[in-house]
C-alpha cells in the first residue's frame, strides 16, 4: 500500500493474478465464466489468481484481456489501473 492524495490508501496490484481478479470482479464475472468466455480451460483463471498460480502465455493473456476489456500488456506487466465499466 502507498499513500496517495488526501491520505487515501491504494493497493498496488503486483501479480498477474491480482490484476486478473480485479478486472474480473469489475466485470461481474466468476472465474468459470471468464474461462468459458475466453475459451480457456475451466479452472485456469482460478489457478492464476491463487498465489503462485503462474502467469498466462501471451495468447491466453490476449484472450482474457479481450473479455475483460483491458490491454494484455496491463495484465502481464501492470501499470496504472485501466478504466473498466462495472457490470450492472
Amino acid at each position: 500500500m502507498r499513500k496517495v492524495a488526501r491520505g487515501a490508501m491504494v493497493h498496488l496490484m503486483q501479480t498477474v493474478g491480482e490484476r486478473i481478479a480485479w478486472a474480473r470482479k469489475r466485470r461481474g464475472l466468476s472465474c468459470l465464466a471468464l474461462d468459458r468466455a475466453a475459451g480457456i480451460t475451466d479452472g485456469h483463471t482460478a489457478k492464476m489468481e491463487r498465489e503462485g498460480g503462474g502467469e498466462p502465455r501471451l495468447g491466453t493473456a490476449r484472450k482474457l484481456a479481450a473479455v475483460l476489456g483491458v490491454e494484455a500488456s496491463w495484465l502481464l506487466f501492470g501499470g496504472p489501473r485501466p478504466q473498466i465499466a462495472r457490470a450492472t
